[in-house]
């Protein structure tokens, strides 16, 4: 026996509603698929208080622009998991999914902790990467190798970053340091 395919909740807020599912993604020229989504678009059509059904065959995701209040969006999910024969996954299915931006986001904070360990606390990636981008633009100024980014838009990207991941500290005046 095989198993259901996922339908998870991208996102949600009231009034709209995003799931995605690997059955939901197109292929070339999928039949099947296309009745598929009919199907979710006719079913969700018949709820009262959905305005209106988006379909993304790239993503494999539907939007659902709904009332708040006139439906309850648990009832959205179950409908279009009814119609096009999705499992939602429980609790524990998606605690042990992992997304590759929440593997970014960890590799980059056990970095900033490495930096600021490494500097005694002193400095952290938000100092050291323009820092660094600073460095990268006055080499590449001095040394004009073709391999390298323009020493002005290295210069640009360090500044850029700066004032954005200090854009408070600049504001108030303060200090921006750690």
């Amino acid at each position: 026996m095989r198993s259901r395919e996922l339908l998870e909740l991208a996102h949600h807020h009231p009034g709209r509603l995003r799931v995605r599912s690997d059955g939901f993604c197109c292929r070339e020229r999928d039949d099947e698929l296309g009745g598929k989504l009919d199907l979710v678009r006719s079913r969700l059509a018949t709820l009262a208080g959905v305005r209106s059904i988006h379909v993304n065959c790239t993503s494999g995701s539907i939007l659902v622009e709904y009332e708040p209040g006139a439906i309850d969006p648990n009832r959205l999910i179950d409908a279009i998991a009814l119609t096009a024969d999705l499992e939602v996954p429980d609790e524990e299915v998606r605690a042990r999914r992992v997304y590759p931006a929440h593997i970014a986001i960890d590799a980059a904070r056990s970095a900033n902790s490495l930096a600021r360990e490494l500097t005694g606390g002193r400095a952290d990636l938000r100092v050291l990467l323009p820092i660094a981008l600073g460095g990268l633009a006055a080499y590449s100024f001095i040394e004009g190798k073709d391999r390298m980014p323009r020493w002005d838009n290295l210069a640009y990207w360090a500044l850029s970053l700066f004032q954005t991941w200090h854009g408070d500290e600049i504001a108030d005046g303060k200090d921006a340091r750690p």
